[in-house]
């Protein structure tokens, strides 16, 4: 991996909603930051992919990412991940 991925990872982890102003990741939640709609349309596919599997909830929350040191424009969108039942003996 390059240090530019490296350094943005670290900020994400950190990042905050640009008007809510908490962070972005959250426990028991599956983020996902995007730049352009493109990216937003295959990734939604896949959210919805997951949530028809059972892995994740239906209902998907997207936001603004506060703008980063050196980087702008990042979006995000975010789903609850679903407890996995016990399986029956």
């Amino acid at each position: 991996r390059d240090m530019r991925y490296e350094i943005v990872k670290k900020r994400i982890d950190k990042a905050l909603d640009d008007q809510t102003k908490a962070r972005i990741t959250q426990p028991g939640m599956l983020t996902l930051v995007y730049s352009t709609e493109e990216e937003w349309a295959e990734y939604e596919a896949y959210f919805r992919y997951l949530a028809r599997e059972g892995w994740v909830d239906t209902s998907i929350e997207r936001g603004k990412v506060q703008p980063l040191q050196g980087v702008n424009g990042l979006k995000y969108a975010r789903v609850r991940v679903l407890p996995q039942a016990e399986p029956r003996e």
